[in-house]
């Protein structure tokens, strides 16, 4: 998304930081925005892509502290899935860390979904008068993450990710009642 947008990587500040960085007057004037993801769906992605040795030493390291005595998906959910745990590492923070303030209130022009990726990319080039195409980096092959859960699994995604899926409209299947902001 940023590599499409802008051509470079930024960190994953909150927007809270954001508010912090650039000054609340300064904040509410930018078009905010931001993409959320199946909770489920963004679990097992954000395990297979620390597994595959994610993005750098860093995640390689806690790969290998945290992950590598898991047998597999499932057991990972089980053992080490938890509401104090998630907040152990970036990819499983919960997203509206990120998006919201401390009441968890959106800070944000607009909601979009990775599930709807391009329609959303194009309504926010539109929104920033940008002309460009989405690009395609660090993508994992077409792959059904409902596949990978057993029931017990996907409840324990549920209940530590409940804040997520009741906040941005989303089921075990996908969105089931999607939140618009704009």
């Amino acid at each position: 998304m940023s590599r499409s947008l802008f051509d470079y990587l930024p960190y994953h500040y909150t927007a809270i930081e954001y508010r912090v960085i650039y000054g609340r007057r300064t904040f509410e004037k930018y078009y905010k925005f931001a993409f959320v993801r199946n909770p489920w769906d963004r679990t097992y992605s954000a395990y297979r892509y620390l597994k595959a040795g994610g993005w750098n030493e860093e995640d390689k390291l806690w790969d290998e502290a945290n992950l590598a005595q898991f047998q597999d998906f499932n057991s990972f959910v089980k053992y080490w899935l938890t509401p104090q745990n998630i907040r152990k590492h970036i990819h499983f923070m919960p997203q509206y860390h990120f998006i919201c303030d401390s009441n968890k209130r959106l800070l944000l022009d607009y909601l979009a979904y990775f599930e709807t990726i391009n329609e959303d990319f194009e309504k926010i080039c539109s929104k920033l008068d940008i002309d460009t195409k989405l690009g395609r980096h660090n993508a994992n092959p077409d792959n059904d993450y409902r596949a990978a859960y057993d029931d017990e699994s996907r409840d324990i995604v549920t209940n530590v990710y409940s804040d997520d899926i009741e906040m941005f409209g989303y089921d075990f299947n996908g969105i089931s009642n999607r939140k618009i902001i704009n």
